[in-house]
């Protein structure tokens, strides 16, 4: 691995989170989202995550789709997936 590459912190976070959404796409269509549904689909509170109700690793086609999002407070979205498997092969 080139030098240049080991030490960027860019990359670092790449390795550590490499399921996170980038793009254009999804950047839109998540404001979208934040802006027509505020609040936790869960508990009430102000949401300022985006959930996949059908996650990404089963449905990736749904990626993009708007009737598979449900906006979460950051305590909801993380009750959701604790214990809740990453990926199919994981």
């Amino acid at each position: 691995m080139p030098r240049a590459f080991r030490h960027d912190p860019q990359f670092s976070r790449q390795l550590h989170k490499p399921n996170r959404l980038k793009g254009q796409a999804w950047t839109n269509l998540r404001r979208l989202h934040l802006m027509h549904n505020p609040m936790c689909a869960r508990c009430g509170s102000f949401g300022e995550e985006v959930h996949h109700v059908v996650p990404r690793c089963m449905a990736p086609h749904r990626t993009l789709d708007a009737t598979n999002l449900m906006t979460l407070c950051r305590e909801c979205h993380r009750k959701v997936h604790d214990g809740a498997p990453r990926s199919i092969s994981g």
